[in-house]
């Protein structure tokens, strides 16, 4: 059984998420893997590859941080 959760950011094509956004992001991203050993993340974008690369770098970045 799976229990399917998505989390959509919102960000629009091409523009650059604030701050704020990505710090959110990543905090919702660390309270996922922190609930339960077997949670894992998929990331996906529809379009713009360079937003999921900045969000990668930046969780990389704040869970380095939070260790």
């Amino acid at each position: 059984q799976m229990n399917h959760k998505v989390l959509n950011t919102g960000w629009l094509d091409l523009h650059a998420p604030g701050l704020d956004q990505i710090f959110s992001v990543c905090m919702t991203m660390e309270d996922w893997l922190q609930a339960h050993p077997k949670h894992v993340l998929v990331l996906h974008s529809r379009g713009d590859k360079g937003q999921l690369g900045v969000l990668l770098a930046s969780y990389i970045h704040f869970s380095n941080m939070a260790a």
